[in-house]
């Protein structure tokens, strides 16, 4: 094989290698750009809140400051009051599990009512 006909062989390949390594190039960098685009979304959402939060007129407080002001409340009520507040029966439980309580409560009224309903029954058979 001669020199020339190597040379003419390389040169009808680069081409389409080119234009592969082109294209992976695009496809990298495209997609890359894609990614910063929605990184820069959203840092602009970020700061959007965060404008919208420092121009309004009520401020939410944070679960921090909340504690602090219910904290001062409980000692200021405590010394007027002179002891702790008495805490209630249910206090201790959450609403779902005093609402379990009175129906079972109920229900076991509501139970033995019937039991003494067909104990008079029975009674007024004989």
């Amino acid at each position: 094989m001669e020199i020339q006909t190597i040379w003419l062989i390389i040169l009808a390949i680069s081409p389409p290698i080119a234009g592969i390594v082109g294209f992976s190039i695009q496809l990298r960098n495209t997609k890359k750009l894609r990614l910063e685009n929605e990184k820069l979304q959203l840092e602009i959402n970020q700061l959007k809140l965060k404008a919208e939060r420092e121009n309004r007129r009520i401020i939410e407080p944070t679960n921090a400051e909340v504690e602090k002001f219910s904290r001062t409340i409980r000692y200021k009520f405590e010394s007027i009051n002179g002891s702790r507040a008495k805490r209630s029966m249910f206090s201790g439980f959450s609403s779902g599990e005093i609402f379990g309580i009175l129906l079972f409560l109920f229900l076991t009224v509501y139970f033995i009512y019937d039991l003494y309903r067909l104990g008079s029954w029975v009674w007024s058979l004989f």
